[in-house]
């Protein structure tokens, strides 16, 4: 099981939003005196397709690897993109 970046865990992809995303990124409950910047940072290089696929692909059942991609693919868009707001 993939421990997605949501608040209440995703049950599938269409879970995956961008709001859920940057509600659970941005919280201040896990900040621990990280600026919302350093959040998204550390979340990318978490997230990120190819170290993912480094890290994980092995464990992950071959019928599921698919929807994970896609699920790593999403994920990854949208804190890219919550990083480049961030730097506007």
């Amino acid at each position: 099981m993939i421990g997605w970046p949501v608040a209440n865990g995703a049950k599938s992809i269409e879970d995956l939003t961008p709001s859920a995303i940057r509600m659970f990124i941005l919280d201040s409950r896990y900040a621990q005196g990280r600026s919302d910047r350093d959040r998204v940072r550390e979340a990318i290089r978490t997230w990120h397709p190819d170290k993912f696929n480094q890290r994980l692909a092995t464990r992950i059942a071959e019928e599921d690897r698919a929807a994970v991609k896609e699920g790593v693919d999403i994920v990854s868009k949208c804190l890219n993109g919550m990083l480049a707001s961030a730097s506007k």
